[in-house]
Parts: structure tokens; C-alpha cells; sequence
């Protein structure tokens, strides 16, 4: 135990001798705290914050003041002090920034009073306080470290007194109750964007000549002290009489810790009423559990009190009977009016009546307490995960057979959602197949039955089902478009949907979207965020450079605003962002590490508590690493080697098999990487656009061994499906795709060449519209559009586009550099311009990643194109040994073009390596997995 009060509270739970036996052991460790102690146990007489606040002033009397009249803090200019406290003062200030007038209290404390800890989390804690925004909320306007060695707090100056100043003038307990109500509307707020009080007592509850209360120094012992600071007991202490066992011992504080203040709070302002000092007493009993469990538990709790409904607190027969009578007082009298025998049948018809209404106020009594806990469901930065779960569990106790029709349905609603948010899909399916039950066919919820029917779509999307996808999305826009009224509130579940359920680029999305979008007003951040988000989506082909700019614009925010912002949410709009930055060929690897790891805090929220969003996150990261060999962060390594692929949602798992099968591709595991392919192509009709990943690996795998022609008709037949769907990103993508394949073949036919130049001029159109010609994919299809006229012999054409790249000079893509220079030199060598070749030659070897062997089959293609035998034979001979392990199937064939002559024929290049009759035992099923993508089309 850190804190003077906490040794002197454990002292008054013992006896004398347990007192003296604890005092002399303390003694021996630190004797001015022994003396302290001492002196107080022989003061018993003297309240215990009573005391603390004299030795608070007796200390505060020798602090200098940190700030003095007239000095400027941040925005704010320092009027007078008004208060001071053991640590530090507070004052009244005004801003001065021209801005607009306000009058503002400053608390301001030297940093070196401030432990280093607390330091260094202060302006993350005051981040999380400014995001308060409630009428009974003083929230934090400003907080920071001055250079003068002062850290500080302002807040909104409150002409108000304390509550039970206020209280004492009021003359009904009802009056009193209503403005502690307001006490706890304003910590229901705080608790549901993960804040808590800490310090909840009358002085910090105060109330305005209008009767609104407000609630002050949300969490400040927190942001300028830190739990369990010694420097800080003094300040805790002020706080005695109102702080929980938990706080006094210093364990760690929770939402129960402020129910316990507020308990405390409650029976001071009504000292005399029984009743409401049992809920009082509930509120502040000494062990968590017997207490309320959230403050919205322990409002409902007086509103049945003062609708004289039956309490927990008092689960008495003979007063709820009592309560019975009172709210049916008229009723009553008219049956004792009747006489004795008519005494007879009303006291018959109580007993009946009030086990009804009772059983009717209880499941009331439930709904209400579940429906106010799912409500601050969510996942956040500060998120206490775990506790939301149990949240969302002790609500799915509630029996739907108790409430009535309109009730259960809003009820079961609400619990799907909130299993949702916390990513059991699996509870979320089966309470949105009790609410698809409870609503077929019922007009009067239609809208209850057109969000069910999303989720279903989602979750069947979540778990592969993608048949018939289109059909029942077509259904949703159809139902949602005969709504009479699109305002309601709920109607953003439609707008909702989970990471990797909603392709960017599907324009039925974007129908349903539309339709509902325009009438949505948003009620905080997040569904604001969310509006936005899809607003840049459903009005965007997804190629729209401003519409990705206005993304990375919300990402920022979302990353400005972590106390706020689901991390849902911010997981959401990162993979949006990724994923149309590199549709639009503007994203590296780099930059998705680079905003994962520098976003931890949001990261850590979800990986600790095993939620699918931080897998999903982290596959993408691994995925793009792997395409593009780039080594990721080591938290972005530990969260994706502690994937269990058993545990996650099948479309996530699919995405993990991909990478599965793109590492081992990359390194050269080539019989488990088909191993893979024989295993997944049959199902990839159920996994959505999700094949289209596998299929591009299935063209990785068949590059690896020089076999592009497996796969130029299949990358057609999606070229042309994209084409007719009107998605020309990806049509787009797939033009590219064909154009750069055909280019690659060792030894193409000319019909395969053909193909691949009209591919080729669809992109080179595409991209240049879309992304400019200074684009990476738009010099690519430029590259690979020459590299097929090469080899067609088609020097006129070679000519012209030579040219027109001679203006591009490269890439600033590394990669592209390296395809540049190596395609120039080629182009430059059929046009026999050797100076140029050479030059280009030379700029190629000045790249740091350009490697030995693409270097020096360029350097052999120079020297047999100008027809030098000699030297040609010379450099082979100056090779040595091949790395067989570092050569493609492409390398190692253009290494035999330039020694199928003499005295080279009878060279084995690389013997040992692998061979695709080595992996591929049967051309069919070859040809079966290749031609994969007819059985999926379908389904895209």
C-alpha cells in the first residue's frame, strides 16, 4: 500500500494489539509514516477527511504558486487564483485568442510533483477526457506541459455550489433524487466512452442556479498523479470518506469504484429515507460484486423507486405489495368500497394482478438494464473488452418469452449487434435467426427484418457462403427502397458492414449505399466517421485520387481521435484505405507497417482480447509483405504467428491460406505450394472475390516455371466478366495483368502476343485516364506493350513507344526501374542503337537492387544482338558455378538460348533444379486448377 490513507484505513479494520503489531512492522521500513499514523489512530474523534484536508492546507500553505496574475497558459490568460490544493492551485482564466470570449478554471500543478509516469501518459489521458460531450459533463477543454515547468488542466468555469448545498434547500426526496439522476446521466457517459470519475464526491458535483448539475475533474487524479503515486496521497486522500475499499488498498479501480462513490454520494443527500439507504447501501457495499454493475443498473434502480416499482435492493413481498397498492390506489379503493364479500375477490384479484405486473415490470426492469449495458458495448483504445463481454452475456440471459413482442424484437436487435461489435460471430448468428423469425412477415417491422437480412448476408459473406450473394443483395436494395421513412436511426447497420464483407468496388453496394445514406444523421464520431467513410466509397469507382485523399484525411482523424473512435472503426477505414491506394497504385507495404505500428495503442486494444479485426489487419499487412518482400513490424509478426486459422472467420482464414501459399511460392516450396492449389481449387467458388488472390498465385506458381500459358485465357475471361459487370478497375487490373503476362512468355505464339497488345492498349487507357501518365501501372503496360512488339519484330512500333518512354526516365518504384532499363536496353538493341543500349546498361548496374543475373543476361543479350560470339562465349565462361537456387524458370532458359551452339550443347545448366513434371504428376489436374477461374466467375 503506497497512500497514507490506505495504511490508515487497513488500521481501523484491526484491534489494538493487530494496530500495534502493524504499526511496529511499518515502523522498521519508514518511521515518519509509522509517526504519522500514530498521531492519527490517537486522534479517532477527528473525521477522517477532515483531517486530510488539514494536512492538505498545512502543506499547500509552503507551495509557491505556479502561475501568477496575468500570465499566459495555452490559449488562456491567468485572471486570479481561487483555490488551492496540496499539489498545486486552481485559477480563474479567460481566453485570449481573439477567438471568442470564455471565462475557464485552470488547475495547474509543478511537473516535478508529477511522477514520471503519470507524465508520461498525460496527454493521452487528456485526450480521452476531452472526448466527454454531456450536458451534465464538465470535460476538459485544454491540457498540456507549459515550458515553465507547469502541467495544466482547463475546464469551463462553474458558477454553481456543491450538491449537497444545492440539495439541502430542496424539500421533497424526489427533488433531490431527479438532480442526483443527473449526477448519473453524466457517468453513464463517461463510463461508455471508457473514462472513469475517480474522484466522485459533493465538491466535484456541482449545480447552477438552474438546477443542472455538473460533474467536475473527470479523472484528473489520474492525468496529474497516476494510481498509486505517493506524491499524490494527499490529493487521493481528500477523497476519504467517499473512495472505495479498492481505492483505499490501491488495487486497481474500475467502473464499480465510482458506483461505490456515487453510493456514498446518494446517502448523504438522504440521510433519513430507509428505503433509498438500501440502495445506497447496495451502491457502496464493500465487495464489487454485491454492488450495482453499472450505473445505468443503479438509474434504473431510482426510476423504479419513484415510479414505486419493485427495487433489488428490497426484494420484500410486503413492501412491493405495499407499492402495488399505491400505484392501483383507486382501483383499491373502489373494491373496499364493495364490502366484505367484494373485499374477498379484490384480494384474490391482487394476488393475480400484481404477479402479473411484476413479472411485466421485471422483464421491463431486464430490458432496460441490458438494453443501457449493450449500449456501451464497443471496442476501443481504452476499451476493458473482457467486461463488455460479460456485458453482452448477463443481456443474453434475458428471456424473450417474458417481454412483449415490440420489446423482443428491439431487444434481439440490439443483442446481435453488440455480439457483432465485440466479433462473436458465431452468438451474433444465432440471435439474428431469432430476430429474422420474430419479424418475417410482419410489416410493422420491417425495418427490424431488412437489417436481420443484412447480417445474415454478412455473416454467410464472413463465413464463404457467396452463392448467391448478388440475388440477395439485390433483395436488401429492393426492401430497403419500398422503407416509407429512411430516417430511422437504425438504418446505419446498413451502411455497416465488417471488414472484407463489402468489396470496395461493387456497385450494388454502392445502390444500397446510396439509397439510405442521404437521410442518416449521425449522433457521435464514430457514426459520423462511418458516413463519411462510405460517402468517399458509394461515390467513387474506387480510381478517384481526390476520394483516396479524402480517405487517408479520415484515417488521420481517426488516428487523431483514438480516445473516441472504435477501434473498430479505425481498423475499418485503414484496410479501405490500403486496399484502394493499391488498386490506384499508390501504397507500399511500407506505409501500411508504418501506420500499424505507429498506431500500437489501437492495435494492442484488439490483439489482447483476441478480436478478428486485428487479424484481419495483420493478414493484409503479411500478405502485402510477402508479395512484395518486405519485412513487417515485430508486433505485426507476433500477431499473425499467433493466428489460430480454426478460430477465425472463414473469409479471414481464406485470407491466411493465401499467404500460406505465397510464402511458400516465394520460397521455393513448391510442392507444398500446390499441395495447396489442389486443395483450395475446387471450393473457390464459395470464396467470393477472395479466389481471385488464390488464382493470381496460381499464375505466380506457374511463372516460377514458365508457364503463362496455363493461365492467358483464364485472365482474359475475367478481363472481359469485369468489362460487362462495369467495374472497370478491375477490368482494368486484368487488362494489365494479360498485357504483362503475354509479355513474359519465354516463347510465345503470335495469336498469345496479339491478345496481350490489345490488353495492353485497354490498360495503357485505363491507367492514363484514371491515375495519369506518370502512374506505375500506366509504365508498366507501356514497358510490356513494347516488349511484345520486340518480340513480334514490329520496329515501327518499337520505335514509337522507345520514344514515348525516353520521356517517362524510369520509375520511382524500384522495381519499375529495373523492368525499365532492362526493356529500353532490349528496345534499343532491336533498333541496333548499341550506345544507347550501353548507356542504359550501365545505369542498370548502378542499382543497388538490381540482381547479378538480370544484369548479366542483359550484358548477353548486347553481345549476341551485335553478333560478338567471341566475347559472348568469354562472359558465359566467366559465370562459374549458377546459383540454381536463385534463378527463375525465365533466367535459366534465356542462360540456354546463349548456349545452344558448339561446344555449349552439351551443358546441363542447373540439373538438380526443380522441374514442374517434378510437382505436376498429372497435366489434367493442372489444367483443372488453371481453368478454376470458369467455376468462380460466376460468383464475382
Amino acid at each position: 500500500m503506497s497512500s497514507l490513507y490506505a495504511h490508515y484505513s487497513r488500521l481501523l479494520e484491526l484491534t489494538a494489539a493487530e494496530q500495534e503489531s502493524y504499526l511496529q512492522t511499518l515502523k522498521q521500513d519508514d518511521n515518519d509514516l509509522y509517526q504519522r499514523l500514530r498521531i492519527m489512530l490517537d486522534i479517532q474523534e477527528l473525521n477522517a477527511t477532515q483531517l486530510f484536508k488539514a494536512g492538505l492546507e498545512q502543506a499547500s500553505q509552503g507551495m509557491a504558486d505556479v502561475l501568477s496574475e496575468g500570465d499566459i497558459i495555452g490559449k488562456y490568460q491567468v485572471i486570479r487564483r481561487i483555490a488551492q490544493g496540496g499539489m498545486g492551485h486552481v485559477y480563474l482564466g479567460e481566453r485570449q485568442d481573439g477567438t471568442y470570449s470564455q471565462v475557464v478554471a485552470i488547475k495547474a500543478v509543478s511537473l516535478s510533483l508529477i511522477s514520471s509516469e503519470a507524465g508520461s501518459v498525460f496527454n493521452y489521458e487528456a485526450q480521452a477526457l476531452a472526448s466527454l460531450n454531456h450536458p451534465n459533463v464538465v470535460t476538459i477543454l485544454d491540457a498540456g506541459q507549459d515550458s515553465r515547468g507547469v502541467a495544466y488542466v482547463v475546464m469551463p468555469y462553474i458558477n454553481g455550489e456543491s450538491i449537497t448545498e444545492y440539495c439541502n434547500k430542496l424539500d421533497s426526496a424526489a427533488e433531490k433524487i431527479r438532480v442526483f439522476i443527473q449526477v448519473l446521466d453524466g457517468i453513464v457517459h463517461s463510463h461508455a466512452n471508457q473514462v472513469l470519475h475517480r474522484d466522485i464526491k459533493p465538491d466535484n458535483l456541482l449545480v447552477d442556479a438552474e438546477g443542472r448539475v455538473h460533474v467536475i475533474d473527470f479523472g484528473i487524479s489520474k492525468l496529474m498523479g497516476g494510481q498509486g503515486s505517493l506524491s499524490h496521497s494527499y490529493l487521493n486522500a481528500m477523497s476519504f470518506d467517499y473512495a472505495s475499499p479498492e481505492q483505499k488498498s490501491g488495487e486497481r479501480i474500475t467502473v464499480a469504484s465510482d458506483i461505490y462513490s456515487l453510493g456514498k454520494v446518494l446517502k448523504v443527500l438522504l440521510p433519513g429515507d430507509a428505503i433509498i439507504g438500501l440502495i445506497a447501501a447496495k451502491a457502496s457495499a464493500d465487495r464489487v460484486e454485491d454492488r450495482y454493475q453499472t450505473v445505468a443498473e443503479f438509474k434504473t434502480e431510482l426510476l423504479n423507486y419513484l415510479n414505486c416499482l419493485p427495487i433489488l435492493a428490497n426484494p420484500s413481498r410486503s413492501y412491493n405489495a405495499g407499492l402495488w397498492f399505491k400505484r392501483y390506489r383507486f382501483a383499491v379503493a373502489m373494491t373496499v368500497g364493495l364490502g366484505i364479500a367484494a373485499s374477498v375477490t379484490g384480494y384474490h384479484y391482487y394476488g393475480v394482478k400484481l404477479e402479473s405486473v411484476q413479472q411485466a415490470q421485471l422483464a421491463d426492469s431486464n430490458l432496460k438494464l441490458a438494453e443501457a449495458m449493450l449500449a456501451q458495448v464497443d471496442v476501443k483504445v481504452v476499451s476493458e473488452i473482457e467486461r463488455q463481454r460479460a456485458l453482452v452475456a448477463s443481456a443474453s440471459q434475458v428471456q424473450l418469452e417474458l417481454l412483449p413482442k415490440a420489446q423482443a424484437v428491439r431487444f434481439t436487435l440490439s443483442l446481435t449487434e453488440a455480439n457483432k461489435v465485440i466479433g462473436d460471430y458465431t452468438n451474433a448468428r444465432v440471435e439474428n435467426e431469432k430476430l429474422l423469425k420474430l419479424t418475417a412477415g410482419l410489416p410493422e417491422y420491417a425495418i427490424e427484418h431488412l437489417i436481420a437480412s443484412k447480417i445474415q448476408l454478412e455473416l454467410d459473406i464472413l463465413d464463404n457462403h457467396h452463392k448467391d450473394a448478388d440475388k440477395r443483395l439485390t433483395a436488401l436494395i429492393e426492401m430497403a427502397s419500398a422503407l416509407p421513412d429512411a430516417r430511422d436511426a437504425r438504418l446505419f447497420a446498413l451502411v455497416d458492414w465488417e471488414i472484407g464483407t463489402a468489396p470496395l468496388s461493387n456497385q450494388q453496394y454502392h445502390q444500397l449505399f446510396a439509397l439510405v445514406i442521404p437521410h442518416l444523421e449521425p449522433n457521435d464520431i464514430n457514426q459520423a466517421m462511418l458516413l463519411q467513410q462510405v460517402n468517399i466509397i458509394s461515390a467513387s469507382d474506387v480510381l478517384d485520387q481526390d476520394k483516396l485523399q479524402q480517405m487517408e484525411a479520415l484515417l488521420d482523424k481517426s488516428e487523431s481521435n483514438i480516445a473516441a473512435v472504435s477501434a473498430k472503426r479505425w481498423a475499418s477505414v485503414l484496410h479501405d484505405w490500403y486496399i484502394m491506394s493499391n488498386l490506384q497504385g499508390k501504397q507500399s507495404v511500407e506505409s501500411l507497417n508504418n501506420r500499424i505500428v505507429s498506431n500500437t495503442g489501437l492495435l494492442n486494444s484488439l490483439y489482447d482480447n483476441k478480436h478478428p479485426s486485428v487479424y484481419v489487419l495483420a493478414i493484409l499487412a503479411k500478405q502485402s509483405a510477402s508479395v512484395n518482400r518486405f519485412k513487417l513490424g515485430d508486433i505485426i509478426d507476433e500477431i499473425y504467428t499467433s493466428v489460430d486459422p480454426d478460430s477465425l472467420p472463414a473469409v479471414y482464414r481464406t485470407n491466411y491460406f493465401i499467404i500460406e501459399l505465397t510464402n511458400a511460392i516465394n520460397e521455393r516450396r513448391f510442392a507444398n505450394a500446390y499441395q495447396v492449389m489442389v486443395t483450395v481449387s475446387p471450393e473457390l467458388s464459395s470464396y467470393g472475390e477472395n479466389a481471385l488472390n488464390y488464382y493470381l498465385q496460381f499464375s505466380v506458381f506457374a511463372n516460377a516455371f514458365d508457364k503463362q500459358g496455363l493461365y492467358l485465357a483464364q485472365l482474359q475471361l475475367l478481363r472481359e466478366h469485369y468489362k460487362a459487370k462495369g467495374n472497370i478497375g478491375h477490368a482494368g487490373y486484368f487488362s494489365y495483368s494479360l498485357c504483362s503476362s503475354s509479355a513474359k512468355q519465354f516463347a510465345p505464339n503470335e495469336q498469345d502476343i496479339q491478345t496481350g497488345v490489345a490488353a495492353c492498349d485497354d490498360a495503357i487507357e485505363f491507367y492514363k485516364k484514371h491515375y495519369g501518365e506518370t502512374s506505375n501501372f500506366y509504365v508498366l503496360s507501356l514497358l510490356s506493350k513494347l516488349h511484345n512488339h520486340i518480340k513480334l519484330g514490329d520496329m515501327d512500333k518499337v520505335r514509337q513507344l522507345t520514344e514515348e518512354l525516353n520521356k517517362k526516365s524510369g520509375s520511382a518504384y524500384p522495381a519499375t526501374q529495373v523492368s525499365y532499363l532492362k526493356i529500353m536496353t532490349l528496345a534499343h538493341l532491336a533498333l541496333g542503337e548499341w550506345d544507347v543500349a550501353d548507356r542504359l546498361i550501365s545505369q542498370l548496374a548502378g542499382l543497388s537492387n538490381v540482381s547479378t543475373y538480370d544484369l548479366l543476361l542483359v550484358k548477353l543479350e548486347r553481345l549476341q544482338s551485335a553478333g560478338d560470339s567471341f566475347d559472348l562465349k568469354t562472359e558465359i565462361g566467366n559465370v562459374g558455378a549458377l546459383n540454381c537456387d536463385g534463378l527463375t524458370k525465365d533466367q535459366l532458359y534465356r542462360f540456354k538460348k546463349y548456349t545452344s551452339d558448339g561446344e555449349f550443347d552439351a551443358m546441363d545448366l542447373c540439373p538438380g533444379s526443380l522441374k514442374w513434371d517434378d510437382i505436376v504428376k498429372s497435366e489434367d489436374e493442372a489444367l483443372k486448377i488453371y481453368s478454376s477461374a470458369e467455376a468462380f466467375i460466376p460468383y464475382l
